[in-house]
């Protein structure tokens, strides 16, 4: 997700639904990339982002790369 950008709609499954859910994650550009932000950074930002933003902060908990794994690793679990 870029600066500016609402999603809430789409992320709470009202404009179209799907079976799991989505999933809300903001990874780094290809400036910070190349500025060498490590993952582990991104990550940390990534959730201050979320935390902090105004349409966001009430969904934190649910975005996310770490809640993106989590919850990934739980399908597969269930699949296996």
């Amino acid at each position: 997700m870029d600066e500016g950008t609402d999603a809430r709609a789409i992320l709470n499954g009202s404009i179209y639904k799907l079976k799991l859910g989505y999933f809300g994650v903001k990874c780094r550009s290809q400036k910070q990339i190349n500025d060498g932000l490590t993952i582990q950074e991104a990550i940390q930002n990534e959730a201050i982002y979320f935390s902090r933003h105004e349409n966001y902060s009430r969904m934190a908990h649910e975005m996310g790369i770490p809640h993106l794994q989590r919850s990934l690793n739980r399908i597969l679990m269930a699949h296996i």
